[in-house]
């Protein structure tokens, strides 16, 4: 329940939509039914709280994609490569639980009967490897979220499938099979690696929709990178390319610096940036709390621990697994930096600014948020940083003369606004002068998905429509994007 908490802040429509999915035909795996009863009666926890976690992922994608321009709110990468002999599966997770995610992170060993061995890194009351895994077989399993056109209210959770993979398969046929059999809520990238085959494998899994699958041969390319990008191409432009820019970026910024010499420190550390270097996103993001190198050769868990970003720092938390005996030997490897780099900084800052936010801790959350501003590493991460700063006002401050100060700022900072935001920056300025009651400017022109929000919501009352806004729209700082629960309304009103 923590985790939920968390994630929905107590949200009326979120927990609206999250009720709506429950309310469905959901009912947990008979493979897995009689080890989850036990683990609710030994929580003392009821199905339903047990249900709300354990579809967690399915309602954040559910969420995420009713939001047009918005980014995945689970982000996630995977490098697979065969390095001198050894198939390793790099990946990282982005979830939104912010800077401590380590007080809710668990690694289980699963050695049950009528299942593959397991070794798996989760969070609480999520006790099932339906993350990030790797199997006796040689089988290393990520989860990535996906664009989802198309929801099934009645389909399955995700974590069904993901558990079921490793649990049961003992190579790429058995995954295969087992993704056919399946009915997802929403859609999903499955990242596989597996020892034997030497091989590769993204399985992307739709609604009504057979799954895609695409293998890679490790053995002809020095890694690959998946990302969130789809395997199906779509000419839907809801989300205004946001989406695929996302992973382009990425893609790109990995193949022009990972180093194959030195997959571990390069893939999972973050850049120094240039005071004048535009804004980039890169695979190790504000909401990265997952950075795992899965060996499925030599079985080893290598993983970034500790609190914050789980961006490389020197050392690695090393597990060695014995399948034969089911015991593991673990190990610190190197020596944690003393120093951070400036970006690990002001990503730290902003994770702990969302934090705050959801835990309705208004002041530390601002406090943050100006640390952000103070520590941005370039004038575009100031920028961002601006922005979210002045959402996070004009949500929890009635003072005229301090939101027109802001917004004062906030135009002066415009023009070095990425892309991505300006559409969401337009809309917040269109916000700022329709309260203080000042006329309008010249880079206040809105798309016409933003002018029905804004047309909508100023036929309000100011005082009725003020504390109403932070209702509609819902800051995730460290995906950088707002959620607009507008659409989640039309969404799942009657589904």
């Amino acid at each position: 329940q923590i985790i939920s908490n968390l994630v929905f802040k107590n949200n009326k429509f979120i927990n609206f939509t999250a009720e709506k999915i429950l309310g469905n035909s959901f009912s947990i795996s008979e493979k897995f039914q009689h080890l989850i009863d036990g683990y609710i009666d030994g929580k003392c926890i009821s199905e339903d709280q047990f249900k709300k976690n354990y579809l967690l992922g399915d309602i954040i994608s559910l969420i995420n994609s009713k939001n047009p321009g918005a980014l995945p709110n689970i982000g996630c990468s995977s490098l697979l490569t065969l390095e001198d002999s050894q198939v390793k599966h790099l990946r990282i997770l982005d979830y939104p639980i912010g800077p401590y995610s380590s007080n809710f992170g668990w690694d289980f060993f699963f050695n049950l009967d009528g299942f593959n061995k397991v070794y798996s890194a989760s969070f609480t009351d999520l006790p099932l490897p339906a993350l990030t895994s790797i199997n006796e077989h040689g089988i290393s399993m990520a989860l990535h979220q996906r664009n989802s056109k198309i929801n099934n209210y009645r389909g399955s959770a995700i974590f069904d499938l993901t558990s079921e993979c490793v649990f049961l398969s003992k190579d790429s046929d058995d995954i295969i099979r087992l993704c056919e059999d399946f009915s997802p809520i929403n859609n999903w990238g499955l990242i596989f690696t597996i020892d034997s085959e030497k091989l590769g494998i993204e399985v992307e899994i739709s609604p009504k929709s057979k799954p895609l699958v695409k293998k890679y041969n490790l053995k002809n390319k020095p890694f690959v990178y998946i990302n969130n990008k789809s395997l199906q191409e779509s000419d839907d432009k809801s989300f205004g390319d946001t989406w695929d820019k996302y992973c382009d970026t990425r893609t790109q910024w990995v193949n022009q610096n990972v180093n194959k010499k030195n997959l571990l420190e390069t893939f999972f550390q973050l850049p120094d940036i240039k005071v004048k270097e535009s804004f980039s996103f890169h695979p190790i993001t504000p909401a990265s709390i997952q950075s795992i190198e899965m060996n499925v050769t030599q079985n080893h868990f290598n993983q970034i621990k500790g609190d914050a970003i789980k961006s490389f720092n020197g050392e690695i938390f090393s597990t060695k697994i014995n399948w034969t005996t089911a015991t593991i030997n673990q190990e610190q490897i190197g020596k944690k930096s003393k120093k951070q780099r400036p970006l690990e900084e002001y990503y730290s800052m902003v994770s702990k600014s969302q934090f705050y936010w959801d835990q309705k801790n208004t002041n530390k959350s601002l406090h943050y948020a100006n640390r952000a501003i103070q520590l941005a590493p370039s004038k575009a991460y100031k920028s961002i940083s601006q922005f979210f700063y002045s959402f996070l006002l004009f949500c929890s401050s009635k003072n005229k003369t301090l939101l027109s100060n802001q917004l004062n700022l906030l135009i002066d900072y415009y023009k070095d606004i990425p892309d991505f935001l300006q559409p969401d920056t337009r809309l917040l300025i269109n916000y700022y002068l329709y309260y203080l009651g000042l006329p309008k400017i010249e880079i206040d022109e809105l798309s016409s998905v933003h002018q029905n929000q804004f047309d909508k919501l100023t036929k309000l009352p100011k005082v009725v429509f003020k504390k109403l806004f932070k209702l509609f729209y819902i800051p995730r700082y460290e995906t950088f994007s707002i959620g607009k629960v507008f659409y989640l309304i039309e969404a799942v009103g009657s589904p």
